[in-house]
């Protein structure tokens, strides 16, 4: 048995017959366990602090834009063109020359729907153009690119028509 071997059993023993020793070895101990705990939830909470004033600032910042929004000045409802939007829409798909790629054109409650296919970009710009122009503007439109080769067409799907705000 070494010196160190010796030496911490007849300390330990010390422990072991002493009553008052154990007690305030154990009050040092649950002391320790409880300054660990209280630097732990003091740590947690400052974090939680930080994090709650991250979310104030950030509903603060969103209730200003919903208020800016609610102080724009409204627009009043237009109602698209008289005449048949079809053969508005039909014309103008002449005009622009893709009828040959048109796929659907229909007439519904919320508008027309004009569906075409490999469109080039300057052809689709065009035609958003005029659609602007007879004051017919996209509601929505659902766009698709489609490479073919080295370059790109694109298919799309426009809902236009209807009353707008």
């Amino acid at each position: 048995m070494s010196a160190l071997e010796r030496h911490l059993r007849k300390g330990f023993d010390w422990l072991r017959t002493d009553r008052q020793a154990r007690r305030s070895v154990l009050f040092l101990l649950l002391g320790a366990a409880l300054w660990l705990t209280a630097i732990s939830l003091w740590g947690e909470a400052g974090d939680l602090r930080s994090r709650m004033i991250l979310q104030e600032d950030r509903f603060r910042r969103l209730a200003q834009v919903v208020r800016s929004y609610r102080n724009q000045p409204r627009q009043e409802t237009k109602k698209a063109p008289s005449g048949d939007i079809l053969s508005i829409l039909s014309s103008l798909i002449d005009q622009v020359g893709v009828k040959d790629r048109l796929v659907q054109l229909s007439a519904g409650a919320a508008g027309a729907t004009l569906q075409l296919e490999r469109l080039y970009g300057e052809e689709l710009a065009t035609l958003l153009q005029e659609l602007e122009r007879k004051d017919l503007p996209p509601l929505s439109a659902e766009l698709r690119s489609v490479p073919q080769g080295e370059t790109k067409r694109f298919s799309c799907s426009i809902l236009v028509g209807g009353e707008r705000r």
